[in-house]
């Protein structure tokens, strides 16, 4: 199998296990059992011996790249930055500030929390965060985009809703600053900035 050495985890190729499994079965049976034609039972499972642990070094390579800080992405940085008592920074959602135009005859009237409000322009979401009571025909309210970071809405822009008849305009007339989810690049150099002896290369030869 593979092994580790000062350089990180090195893989052996199908040759070389090849080659072991033949000395293996050499030393069990004698200088003159064949191993070397490929057309005989023992020969076709020395390969495919070779073969399998072979494989099995390569699913190591790749388990272990996961875990190297200097390669892993995704939800295995996730995880791997969580063992060492680190999370990423989660985006901030923007938000924004609505002027709301609704019928007199229908005031008061409650919007409900969770309330999700459609951009016209660029068709993206945003959701009322707290229950909000219309009291009168020019209102206001604030909005969080439903993803994070900041939405391609703009000052001016619309929303429609469903289900609440009495609004007739709902327009952005101001726009706070989102935060982006922190990328892989940034929490892997977070992660190593935290742990530097922690820096395995997990380097390896495929043959």
């Amino acid at each position: 199998m593979g092994s580790w050495t000062e350089r990180g985890f090195v893989a052996q190729s199908v040759e070389d296990y090849k080659t072991q499994i033949q000395n293996v079965f050499v030393d069990a049976f004698g200088a003159d059992f064949n191993v070397t034609d490929d057309t005989l039972p023992q020969c076709i499972l020395i390969q495919e011996l070779a073969e399998l642990f072979a494989n099995a070094d390569a699913d190591s390579i790749q388990v272990l790249a996961q875990l190297n800080p200097n390669t892993v992405s995704g939800i295995w940085l996730d995880i791997v930055a969580l063992a060492r008592g680190l999370q990423r920074t989660a985006g901030i959602p923007q938000t924004a500030t609505v002027s709301v135009v609704s019928e007199s005859s229908a005031l008061p009237f409650t919007i409900s929390q969770g309330q999700t409000f459609v951009c016209n322009e660029t068709g993206e979401s945003f959701v009322l965060a707290q229950a909000k009571t219309i009291t009168s025909v020019n209102d206001s309210m604030q909005l969080k985009f439903s993803g994070e970071g900041n939405s391609a809405a703009a000052v001016g822009d619309h929303f429609h809703t469903e289900g609440i008849p009495a609004i007739t305009t709902i327009e952005i007339v101001g726009l706070s600053a989102g935060t982006e989810r922190e990328t892989d690049s940034a929490f892997r150099a977070r992660l190593r900035a935290s742990a530097p002896v922690f820096n395995p290369t997990n380097e390896h030869i495929m043959g």
